[in-house]
């Protein structure tokens, strides 16, 4: 334990963290979800300076919650740019009816500033949020290219079926049109159509230095391969795994973004401990 940081090497935080990033300085951001005085669910980040204290500078003594209003929120990723702001990308949930069922649950896309503010230069007020081919959305991880576009992968969800999904944004937050003229698109089955297998649930994703995508996740019963939808598919591999999670098995995929060059083929493995090397 580093008994420089916290106390002893540890720190509670304010709220239970979904997922984690390190600005280029060190300091650890975290995000997760909190509930208001409503009691419906929102957003929250949170930021420690570099002894583990709550960073004064940020939001409101560290830290900031937000929704969507009239909705139940949760954040479920983040990531930070090169220039500091801060993505966060998770699910708007609809409370009020306003919405059909079938598509009351939309993904959500933020960007905050450094100071813990929105970036009202990204799509509007610092927000994105929509769902996908008239169903409902979840972003689950989100990742940022090197040309400043920004990747999230989740899923798109069918009821009782769900389908991988990725969702490519300029970074004004506006949808890139060049990945199926909608900056949405679904992995393993036609946009807009079930998935004839069994329920697919993302993870995690990462970019590699040219800018192709690993996306990784698993499957509730059995798996299967198809063509990847965003524009090209460079590897796939879908092994079944001992262990884990009773049930399931794992799947990864590499995709090409579109803009990008596409070079040459590189080997994708899976290692001992689930990550993936290219």
């Amino acid at each position: 334990m580093d008994t420089t940081y916290g106390t002893a090497g540890k720190v509670t935080p304010p709220f239970p963290i979904a997922d984690m990033a390190l600005q280029a300085d060190g300091i650890i951001v975290i995000v997760g979800t909190v509930t208001g005085c409503n009691g419906w669910n929102r957003m929250a980040v949170a930021r420690f300076d570099s002894s583990g204290a709550l960073d004064p500078t940020f939001g409101n003594e560290g830290q900031v919650a937000f929704d969507y209003g009239q909705s139940s929120d949760e954040a479920r990723s983040v990531a930070i740019q090169n220039d500091g702001r801060i993505v966060i990308v998770g699910r708007t949930m609809d409370v009020t009816g306003s919405r059909p069922t079938s598509m009351s649950i939309w993904m959500a896309v933020n960007r905050l500033m450094p100071d813990g503010s929105f970036d009202t230069s990204f799509g509007t007020g610092g927000k994105f949020s929509a769902p996908a081919f008239n169903v409902s959305a979840i972003g689950e991880a989100v990742a940022i290219l090197p040309d400043g576009r920004i990747a999230v992968a989740g899923e798109v969800n069918y009821f009782n079926q769900s389908d991988a999904l990725l969702l490519l944004l300029n970074s004004n937050g506006t949808p890139d049109t060049n990945l199926n003229g909608s900056g949405f698109n679904t992995l393993f089955s036609p946009g807009g159509t079930p998935p004839p297998s069994s329920p697919t649930f993302i993870h995690d994703m990462a970019i590699q230095q040219d800018g192709k995508m690993i996306i990784v996740g698993s499957t509730k019963n059995g798996c299967r391969l198809a063509p990847c939808r965003p524009r090209r598919i460079m590897e796939r591999q879908c092994q079944k795994r001992p262990g884990g999670f009773a049930g399931k098995h794992r799947r990864l995929v590499r995709c090409q973004p579109p803009g990008l060059p596409s070079g040459p083929r590189q080997p994708l493995t899976s290692q001992p401990s689930g990550q993936a090397r290219s």
